[in-house]
């Protein structure tokens, strides 16, 4: 992954807010700058903030699109990709799935479902 520059950011620290530039590649972050970039490369994000992502411990969101209603089941590979878009769309950049394993109804095919996902 090549070298990206994102410049004119608020960019949010642990302890302060600073206007400047981040570079990134895909070993990670490189340099945090006071200093607006002028590299042509660089990408303005016109005074936005830019946040780490956020890392979310716990949710039942995944059995929600698994399960969109009682009775109805959604193919596993589409409900986890959908579930992904919308957390990455939030900001979300690490999530902790709680999927529950038990059968709650007589008909649930959950853990069936989430065994031929993983299979």
């Amino acid at each position: 992954m090549a070298e990206i520059i994102l410049t004119n950011a608020r960019v949010i620290l642990e302890d302060e807010v600073v206007h400047g530039s981040i570079s990134f590649d895909g070993d990670g972050i490189k340099d945090i700058s006071t200093r607006l970039s002028a590299l042509p490369a660089a990408v303005d994000l016109e005074g936005d903030y830019l946040a780490p992502g956020l890392i979310e411990l716990h949710t039942d969101n995944m059995e929600r699109h698994v399960t969109p209603r009682p009775n109805s089941h959604w193919p596993a590979a589409a409900a986890l990709i959908n579930h992904d878009r919308e957390i990455a769309s939030s900001g979300i950049t690490t999530v902790c799935n709680a999927v529950s394993l038990g059968q709650i109804h007589p008909e649930s095919r959950r853990v069936e479902m989430l065994l031929d996902f993983c299979s």
